[in-house]
């Protein structure tokens, strides 16, 4: 928190350990300002070339300046000099290369990146020939009738790339702050880790894992968005209640929930 300007928020308030690193709600900035976006989930981004829902970032030393600026209300070497006082602090500083608003960004980008999601439950038994008969069929589903595998490819189950489903109820131009051609488009998230998380999509217009499917086999048209600015990759799926049932067993079998959430950690 000491890096807030109020020394109340920390990056873990919004990407919260036992949520997969994501968040639930839009929340608020450290100034009170309400957020347009959810904060995305951490997991796997040593993969991803471009950062934030909309991409707009190329690296981490690009994002966490303004990103911090943004959400925590304060300039990271202003932060420093204040974190640097405290003793604890001072001595890893110093075995870290000293005391400077470069120094926490390659700490926190050490951190960040190295947030990796995988040894799920479908990971152990994908070539099994004895894998649970529903989460093989929810897998075939996954990646045949239901259509979610276009964008949530194996095996990190996304695509990288940006799309728009109809998310109309918080206006937002998305990766358009980017590329004028993609104006709502948002980044396909990784699905592993999702079963942990509370909130979905970029406005956290779905608050359970269940509701973010059904909005996908609905076609996107659940915000009554004009079907002509949905990405064309989704559309209407039929499925059978078991049939929905395996699909979201499978999506789940992509978290390993045996894990427990890392312990905070006692602050110098």
């Amino acid at each position: 928190p000491r890096l807030s300007s109020t020394g109340q928020l920390a990056c873990a308030d919004c990407h919260v350990p036992a949520q997969s690193y994501a968040g639930a709600t839009l929340g608020k900035t450290a100034t009170g300002k309400d957020n347009l976006r959810r904060a995305p989930t951490l997991v796997n981004l040593a993969w991803h070339e471009g950062l934030a829902w909309d991409g707009r970032f190329g690296s981490f030393a690009e994002l966490i300046g303004p990103h911090a600026q943004g959400q925590l209300g304060l300039d990271l070497a202003a932060a420093v000099t204040r974190i640097a006082e405290v003793p604890g602090y001072r001595a890893h500083f110093a075995r870290a290369g000293g005391a400077s608003a470069a120094t926490v960004g390659k700490a926190l980008e050490a951190f960040v990146m190295t947030r990796y999601a995988g040894a799920a439950p479908w990971d152990r038994v994908e070539r099994a020939p004895d894998a649970p008969a529903d989460l093989k069929a929810g897998y075939l589903l996954f990646t045949t009738r239901a259509q979610c595998a276009v964008c949530h490819q194996p095996q990190h189950y996304t695509d990288h790339r940006y799309h728009r489903l109809g998310l109309v109820k918080s206006p937002d131009e998305g990766r358009g702050k980017t590329d004028p051609k993609q104006q709502g488009a948002f980044k396909t998230p990784t699905l592993r880790g999702a079963a942990q998380r509370e909130g979905f999509f970029h406005d956290a217009s779905a608050t359970t894992l269940e509701g973010a499917v059904d909005f996908h086999l609905a076609g996107g048209t659940g915000q009554g968005a004009d079907p002509s600015v949905i990405d064309p990759a989704l559309r209407k799926v039929n499925l059978s209640p078991k049939e929905r049932e395996q699909l979201i067993a499978f999506v789940r079998a992509l978290t390993d929930l045996t894990v427990p959430p890392p312990a905070k950690p006692a602050l110098p």
